[in-house]
């Protein structure tokens, strides 16, 4: 079983949720529900949270620390695309999409964030038809954002 979240972070998630384009159309009563199925793990210094290829089982949300993002390129080597702080998700676009994770996450500092398990996000797209087309329209913006990196 979980450990119940603090009010303080709680109030934490409710906020980084309302930030996030993806959770908009979501009532308070649904992403309290989604916050009640959150986790919190400690992430140490120079974990690999997923690699990029991996199916995507979890998203993130960070609470302290920081993680960067970024992509394999020639030979091996990394191209960043960015690194996220406090408040900041990751991680979402593989859950809502189906498809392998897009990028590496790799945390740069011992890091604790909230895990979305893919379970969880899948019960609040069955229920909330609004939120499907919106997450329809925002994955077709992404993939074309997406192309210019």
């Amino acid at each position: 079983m979980a450990e119940k979240l603090t009010s303080e972070e709680v109030s934490f998630l409710m906020q980084a949720l309302k930030e996030v384009e993806m959770f908009t159309f979501l009532t308070v009563a649904e992403m309290d529900t989604l916050i009640g199925q959150m986790h919190k793990v400690v992430i140490p210094k120079d974990k690999v949270i997923f690699s990029e290829g991996d199916e995507g089982t979890a998203m993130f949300i960070i609470f302290k620390g920081r993680v960067q993002i970024a992509l394999r390129k020639w030979f091996g080597r990394k191209h960043e695309i960015t690194q996220l702080t406090p408040g900041e998700l990751f991680g979402e676009m593989s859950l809502a999409t189906f498809r392998p994770r897009m990028a590496s996450a790799v945390s740069m500092e011992k890091s604790e964030c909230f895990v979305l398990f893919k379970s969880s996000f899948q019960f609040a797209i069955a229920n909330n038809p609004a939120f499907i087309v919106h997450l329809k329209e925002l994955i077709d913006r992404r993939g074309l954002e997406n192309r210019k990196i």
